[in-house]
């Protein structure tokens, strides 16, 4: 083997260590680059916000335009789409979402945004195709028949919201994955006792969809309330489901049964200690008491004793005033 000229090692050595030190700086210049990139496109996406929310809508839609493909894909695109909407140009979104998806077909956002887009352009014969590509690619995936069937029901077609959530339980195996769009189905065509069933499902895996199934089932006619309380009460005790009963209890008249319904928990049962709190004021026999039972929610639920528990605690009295 050759021996290595003392310079000829010096030379080498000294490239490596500029190659090294010059590959450092460029990495250096464009990690600046990018955090110069960001900060810009940062800035430009909170000049479309304050566009907007001053109304002006034009010049908000070229700023969301211009950080599409900044680092906030999705705060760009849903700020193009309010306010793309509130100028009535919705279908002009839609040249934009294709390009998008041509880049990144398997982006469920943009392909959620595209049906509304299309449904909200009245282009309902191109949603429904759209659909079905999306459902063809994503078997295993609730999210295409979520997001239709929603757009449907929101939209006053229930028969083909139907349609859409049959083959979903098809595809899917069951329900459970379509639960809460199953529940606002039902509820839209009367079916309360089964729309229960189904809101109840869907609050196994999402207790903070408390107050949407109250809101779904509070126009409940007097004749199938019964089957509402059914639903909720019957099986394993679930806190989020007796929440939502004790909510519509309330709001139908019946104070005394919707604390019964809390009631099947330990202690008082609250499964939050919020509940109270957030609800109108129930029918308390003295204005002393309600405080006192105020204070002791804030504190939580095992503050309670069992003499404040029992449903005695209520009476037909008037209501407290608001602000107690």
């Amino acid at each position: 083997m050759r021996a290595t000229s003392p310079v000829l090692g010096r030379r080498y050595w000294l490239t490596l260590a500029v190659a090294a030190i010059s590959l450092i700086g460029s990495a250096a210049v464009a990690g600046a680059q990018v955090l110069d990139g960001r900060s810009e496109s940062a800035a430009t996406l909170g000049s479309a916000m304050d566009l907007e929310t001053a109304g002006s809508y034009r010049q908000a839609a070229g700023a969301y335009r211009a950080v599409l493909g900044g680092v906030d894909l999705t705060s760009a695109l849903l700020g193009l789409e309010r306010v793309y909407a509130a100028l009535g140009w919705t279908d002009s979104l839609l040249p934009v979402l294709d390009s998008l998806i041509d880049r990144q077909p398997t982006n469920t956002l943009l392909l959620s945004v595209r049906l509304r887009a299309l449904i909200m352009s009245g282009q309902e014969q191109r949603a429904n195709t759209m659909f079905e590509q999306w459902a063809r690619r994503s078997s295993a995936d609730p999210q295409p028949y979520r997001d239709y069937a929603r757009l449907l029901l929101d939209a006053g077609r229930i028969m083909a919201a139907d349609s859409v959530l049959q083959r979903a339980q098809s595809a899917l195996g069951s329900g459970r994955d379509v639960a809460m769009e199953l529940a606002q189905l039902r509820s839209q065509m009367g079916l309360w006792g089964l729309s229960a069933v189904s809101w109840r499902e869907a609050m196994i895996t999402s207790p903070y969809l408390v107050q949407a199934t109250v809101f779904a089932l509070l126009p409940a006619p007097a004749g199938a309330r019964d089957s509402v309380r059914a639903a909720f009460l019957d099986g394993p005790p679930q806190a989020s489901a007796r929440e939502a009963l004790a909510r519509l209890e309330l709001a139908w008249g019946d104070a005394g049964a919707g604390w019964r319904a809390l009631a099947q928990h330990s202690g008082c049962g609250l499964p939050t200690p919020h509940f109270a709190l957030a609800a109108p004021p129930l029918h308390w026999r003295s204005l002393r008491a309600a405080r006192a039972r105020r204070h002791q929610l804030i504190a939580g639920p095992a503050s309670f004793s069992r003499s404040a528990c029992a449903p005695s605690a209520f009476s037909d009295g008037p209501r407290m005033p608001s602000g107690w």
